[in-house]
């Protein structure tokens, strides 16, 4: 191909792969040109999902801005990849679109998985491995690593988050950090009504300290939060 087939990702809001229906990624390191000097401008994302049928397997995606998977619509499932060094979020969930994310690890971020809240968008996420550490400084206000693991804006009325067998993993706090101790593991922020949680059968990264528990779950509708493992 000619550079013309390739998009531009030195440039502000940049989608590196731009997928619309019945695409299988496989296999690929996919490497960015995110400047931390530049952080505000270079929204920049690796793969933006536009469709259906969207698999993405056994990749590495690193060095993004704005996202690893950024899902705008349809559904597409994330498995066994590796996300790191990614300024935002390693996946996030548009409008309606759903995802189900299975057995991936997800370091340095600022939230690993994200859903903006709105319309009727779901995610599932198991068996993956979530690794809270300090961040290069020079990130700026994103400069923590694992701020909120998995995040979930309001009103997300009648959504549906399945969150089950997953690792929160802390490591041994580096240079201070005031987050470091009161980051979530989870935290729904959905103030709609008829919601259904299930965050089962995780092993988490701290137990209750000052900062109170280790998740966060808001709304009115049904949640389900039991049998995890809870320690530091």
């Amino acid at each position: 191909k000619s550079d013309d087939d390739f998009a531009d990702c030195t440039i502000a809001n940049c989608n590196f792969l731009d997928l619309k229906n019945s695409v299988r990624v496989i296999g690929l390191i996919i490497d960015g040109a995110f400047d931390p000097s530049d952080f505000n401008v270079n929204r920049s994302r690796a793969i933006r999902v536009g469709g259906t049928n969207i698999s993405i397997e056994n990749c590495e995606i690193r060095y993004w801005q704005r996202a690893g998977v950024d899902l705008q619509h349809g559904y597409a499932t994330i498995e066994y990849n590796h996300f790191h060094h990614i300024a935002v979020y390693h996946v996030i969930v548009n409008n309606e679109s759903d995802a189900t994310m299975l057995g991936n690890i997800f370091e340095f971020h600022w939230h690993a998985i994200a859903g903006s809240g709105d319309g009727t968008q779901d995610y599932t996420a198991i068996y993956n491995l979530a690794i809270r550490q300090v961040r290069p400084t020079e990130w700026g206000r994103f400069g923590y690593g694992g701020r909120i693991f998995f995040d979930m804006h309001d009103p997300c009325t009648n959504c549906t988050i399945d969150i089950r067998y997953n690792t929160f993993q802390k490591l041994p706090e580096g240079p201070s950090d005031p987050w470091y101790d009161e980051a979530y593991d989870l935290w729904f922020r959905g103030n709609g009504s008829g919601e259904t949680i299930t965050f089962r059968w995780n092993v988490m990264s701290r137990g209750t300290n000052e900062f109170g528990p280790s998740y966060r779950i808001d709304g009115s509708g049904t949640h389900y939060t039991s049998d995890n493992i809870v320690g530091p």
